[in-house]
């Protein structure tokens, strides 16, 4: 395996055009700011890839409507001074393109946009990462992602895009897996499509909170990290054999089944596994195909009752519930326990337990140290009847007394390292905080220099000492639960 060598990103220049489009530009391989500026309306400029993502050689399909003139970057985000992405090629001075109206399916009020293909790129040697489509004109810009993957990931950290939870959230074209029409949970659509761009209102903040700012700490730590989706290892397209490690994205809620089962057996193989966010593993969702290929839709019914394909492994509930039911629980001993709705936005501390677990080194905490801010947004915490792995050691854990809702209720947050019986460990953040966090990026949202440090200090600890393989047997995981929770009895797996 090889490490913290200097990325030399590759300059392709490349690029066929489809429909008339045939003066391609020299790549540009200057390190940018891929979010700045405002975002374009949904009708001035908007546009998405035909697939989730390419292997380097494979064409990049790009479809693409705007109002006027238009240009396109195509950015590698990551770890750089002076900006969060490096773009690895470009084209310029592109003509209007219209497209045909996005269409909305009455039964499951499912939005798709079946655009035409405006434009592919020849991805030559592009290095694995997250990636963005930046599309600019004088309306905005709007953006595009998708991840070039690797084919030989053996011996090497792998990043999930966490695509599933984006589309969820995503509302363009007017619903998403959570508001219909009206903005309200009235009308949520039962089935999401991939093939629609972006909405800046909800999928943007998404994406730069919990996706890019992932693939910075990663980029910041490792040069040889290799990138996927859920699409990918749901179709076996990439391999968790021999992997290291594999960090989620920060808000990773939404699983398939293949994509659990894949996780599951590297697990079982001795591969790391690092939960940057809260609310990861939730809902259990089924892929299915559209007319741009297959596994371009999720099917998200939240019910036995509504979903068509009842009393199954692929019907679409929560992973801890019937039917055959898989908590999430036995992977990170914790589980999502409804904070935001009582908890909302409000920042909390995170409160060291114990300050001798390795991830800690160098950040200087003792037991009861006081992190401000890092617990928030959606939080997770052990619950005792659901099953915890044996060598569950708690690293954080705090008791709260949340009242947005006008009635105080107590919540808790759970940090876990832990130790499978395969030798594979798996830390466990338990807050959506963390993510930005680790970047710098929380300062002014309940956290300080000092949370940023701190997060920043473990998380390069956890992917650095994760990626090099199994933790040494005397930092592996030592049960603590007792000593935290008391005469809490806790079931744990066998």
């Amino acid at each position: 395996m090889s490490r913290f060598r200097t990325l030399i990103a590759t300059v392709v220049t490349s690029v066929v055009a489809l429909s008339g489009l045939v003066t391609p530009a020299i790549a540009d391989s200057a390190i940018v700011s891929t979010f700045d500026g405002a975002y374009a309306a949904e009708d001035k400029l908007a546009g998405y890839t035909t697939s989730a993502s390419v292997l380097p050689g494979e064409v990049l399909k790009l479809r693409v409507r705007s109002a006027g003139t238009w240009s396109v970057k195509v950015i590698r985000i990551g770890s750089h001074a002076g900006g969060d992405g490096r773009v690895i090629d470009s084209l310029t001075n592109q003509p209007a393109s219209s497209q045909p109206d996005c269409t909305m399916t009455a039964d499951t009020l499912m939005v798709s946009c079946p655009w035409n293909d405006t434009l592919s790129f020849a991805t030559g040697s592009w290095p694995t990462g997250l990636y963005v489509a930046r599309l600019e004109s004088s309306d905005g810009y709007a953006v595009a992602p998708f991840v070039v993957r690797s084919s030989n990931n053996a011996g090497k950290t792998v990043v999930n895009f966490g695509l599933f939870t984006l589309a969820a959230y995503n509302k363009f074209g007017g619903t998403s897996a959570y508001r219909g029409l009206d903005n309200t949970a009235t009308g949520k659509a039962k089935v999401v499509s991939f093939d629609r761009p972006i909405d800046a209102a909800w999928a943007l903040p998404h994406f730069i909170r919990h996706e890019a700012s992932v693939a910075i700490a990663a980029d910041r730590n490792l040069t040889d990290a290799t990138w996927t989706t859920g699409v990918d290892m749901h179709s076996g397209a990439t391999s968790l054999s021999g992997v290291t490690s594999v960090i989620t994205s920060g808000h990773d809620e939404y699983w398939t089944v293949g994509q659990r089962k894949a996780l599951d057996k590297a697990l079982t193989k001795g591969t790391n596994l690092f939960i940057t966010g809260g609310n990861t593993l939730y809902w259990r969702v089924r892929l299915q195909g559209s007319g741009v290929g297959p596994n371009r839709q999720m099917a998200i019914y939240k019910e036995n009752s509504a979903d068509p394909i009842k009393n199954s492994a692929e019907t679409t509930v929560r992973w801890r519930h019937s039917p055959k039911s898989n908590p999430e629980s036995k992977i990170s001993g914790t589980l999502y326990n409804n904070w935001h709705d009582v908890c909302n936005e409000e920042p909390n501390d995170w409160i060291v337990t114990d300050p001798t677990w390795w991830g800690y080194n160098n950040t200087g905490v003792a037991a009861g140290t006081r992190i401000p801010g890092l617990v928030g947004r959606e939080v997770d915490q052990l619950m005792k009847k659901f099953a915890i792995p044996k060598n569950t050691q708690i690293v954080a854990h705090g008791s709260y007394v949340c009242g947005s809702t006008g009635v105080p209720v107590t919540k808790l947050h759970d940090a876990t390292f832990i130790t499978l019986k395969s030798g594979a460990s798996v830390f466990a953040t338990g807050s959506q905080m963390w993510p930005c966090a680790m970047n710098g990026n929380c300062v002014g949202q309940g956290t300080t220099d000092l949370t940023n440090r701190f997060t920043r200090a473990i998380t390069d600890n956890v992917i650095q000492v994760f990626d090099a393989g199994k933790v040494k047997k005397s930092w592996r995981a030592k049960n603590n639960v007792k000593t935290v929770y008391g005469k809490t009895k806790f079931k744990y797996i066998k």
